[in-house]
């Protein structure tokens, strides 16, 4: 049920302009962030996440793979070697460092983007993302909320709809009316099946006119008899035995030719 369910979406979503303004937030964020996940899978196995705070990166990346030829055996080279060896997990230099140094770059700028995603769309979203923690699937449901509120809310005012959502008061209405419809699935099993949609089999052997004449006369008493006999069954609390409800066999034989026919169709309509 909407008004029990959690999260709770934001009222400032309840416009339908702020709504298409904060999935779109939601989209980038969430692509920022699937792409710092992607950057770190490539590089986390050789670099520490030191590389995210480590100034000048790149152009240390820079250095480093493409040096002057003069600068292979200068100092500078060596300092360079050592900032990044020092970067890695080992804490050493190795061969492949100037080949895999562009995915150290990669998680660096994934993460600034990410960051920055963040901060530019935060408010959009309520103040809810909580960075690398951020629960994008619990975001992306509140929001599909708040689609629905607004939609059920297109004559009414949506606030009090939000301020309902994950309610104690919420909760417990919700498990009423899952206990009532259960209830009442209950009951429908235990219910008489409704007859099989055509006439009574009886009144096929009859002319249109007798047919008709039947129905003329016993639509009335039957329909009393159907509500005198769903009135005993509530009052006894049990089923009532329509062929014994059944009209009289005298009054039956007072209405040939239809008698026969009536007593067949009076329990078929009381089962109504």
């Amino acid at each position: 049920m909407l008004s029990a369910a959690e999260p709770r979406p934001e009222p400032s979503w309840l416009a339908p302009s702020s709504l298409a303004d904060a999935k779109a937030a939601l989209a980038e964020v969430r692509g920022t962030h699937l792409d710092l996940r992607a950057a770190h899978t490539a590089a986390a196995d050789l670099f520490t996440e030191a590389v995210l705070d480590q100034e000048d990166l790149a152009s240390l990346a820079g250095r480093i793979t493409d040096p002057p030829r003069a600068l292979f055996l200068s100092r500078s080279y060596r300092e360079d070697r050592r900032a990044l060896a020092a970067l890695t997990v080992s804490g050493s230099w190795h061969k492949v460092l100037p080949e895999r140094v562009g995915q150290a770059v990669a998680w660096q700028a994934a993460q600034h983007a990410f960051a920055e995603a963040i901060s530019r769309h935060d408010m959009a979203l309520g103040g809810r993302l909580c960075g690398a923690e951020t629960d994008f699937t619990e975001l992306a449901e509140a929001l599909k909320r708040a689609a629905r509120i607004i939609e059920l809310g297109t004559d009414v005012d949506p606030v009090p709809l939000v301020a309902q959502c994950g309610s104690p008061a919420a909760h417990a209405f919700a498990q009423t009316a899952k206990e009532t419809a259960k209830a009442l699935k209950a009951w429908r099993s235990r219910l008489v099946p409704a007859p099989l949609p055509g006439e009574p089999p009886a009144l096929s052997l009859l002319s249109l006119e007798d047919a008709t004449a039947w129905y003329e006369a016993w639509t009335g008493p039957l329909t009393v008899l159907a509500d005198a006999c769903a009135s005993v069954e509530v009052a006894a609390g049990s089923d009532v035995d329509y062929a014994r409800a059944s009209p009289s066999s005298s009054r039956r034989s007072s209405t040939a030719p239809f008698g026969h026919h009536s007593s067949a169709m009076g329990r078929q309509t009381a089962r109504f």
